[in-house]
């Protein structure tokens, strides 16, 4: 299929203002933002809302953790939006996605942008540059890069957005896309007993990676690990409901240990120099 036959099958919308929506020709019409757009399938099944991680369509996948988000609504921030990854007839994974932001004429008026409704589009796979798997969503309009977690994905740029130009729409995409709020608070302490195990496992493995470095990427390294805390108050910050349950840090802790194992699983250990 053409880029210009893959664009036609996006269905895009802008919204003029709350409550009002413009359709674009050929589009069919978005459903409001926030509201929970379900399958036939999905229908048949509990609300996203009330459906706990982990709970996602298992299937056999060569890349590991992706089973985990094969089927389950993901929503970005928990929030808002909407990103559901599906398996196609040949096991190459599809996704359809929704996202929500402001008019590009008119910042303080919310928009939507639907893409890959009638037909799903393909997630290309791009290897597993931090010990995650990541894909690429192939539609040129939002080539959105993310890595794939347990029950959520990361989008790799945290501040990535994609311009919508027809539909007078610019949304950000970036961040933790995961469950929503109601199907984590009950899980708080579960979250924080493995959030707290995430923690000792870094600790262990970010001082066993120190011992294999020196000089710069030593420093380096170093750098990158004091600033992680920072940088995961600031990702999970917009999270809804993080101060309840946590998963967003849960996650982001789980992430960055699989980086360093993935580091550490690289570095050679330093040969012993003897004196003369």
């Amino acid at each position: 299929m053409t880029l210009v036959g893959l664009a036609a099958l996006l269905v895009a919308s802008a919204e003029r203002a709350e409550g009002q929506a413009l359709v674009l020709p050929g589009s069919r019409p978005p459903t409001p933002i926030g509201e929970q757009q379900r399958s036939v399938k999905e229908r048949r099944a509990p609300p996203a809302a009330a459906r706990a991680p982990s709970t996602a369509r298992a299937t056999a996948d060569t890349a590991g953790s992706a089973r985990t988000i094969v089927g389950a609504p993901l929503f970005q921030d928990g929030r808002s939006g909407r990103i559901v990854i599906e398996r196609g007839s040949d096991n190459q994974l599809l996704a359809r996605l929704r996202v929500e932001g402001r008019q590009i004429s008119n910042p303080t008026a919310a928009c939507a942008v639907e893409l890959g409704m009638d037909e799903p589009v393909a997630l290309v796979w791009l290897g597993a540059p931090r010990g995650l798997p990541r894909y690429q969503f192939a539609a040129p309009i939002c080539p959105i890069v993310f890595d794939v977690l347990e029950d959520a994905v990361l989008v790799a740029d945290p501040e990535a957005t994609c311009r919508f130009a027809a539909a007078d729409c610019e949304a950000r995409v970036g961040g933790l896309w995961g469950p929503m709020a109601p199907a984590l608070i009950a899980q708080a302490k579960a979250i924080e007993r493995r959030r707290s195990r995430h923690e000792r496992n870094l600790r262990d493995d970010f001082r066993a990676l120190l011992r294999r470095l020196a000089g710069n990427a030593q420093r380096e390294a170093a750098a990158e690990q004091a600033g992680f805390s920072s940088d995961r108050e600031m990702l999970c910050r917009g999270y809804d409901g993080e101060v309840e349950h946590g998963f967003c840090a849960e996650r982001v802790t789980a992430a960055r240990v699989t980086a360093v194992k993935a580091l550490l699983a690289v570095t050679p250990v330093p040969k012993k120099t003897t004196r003369p």
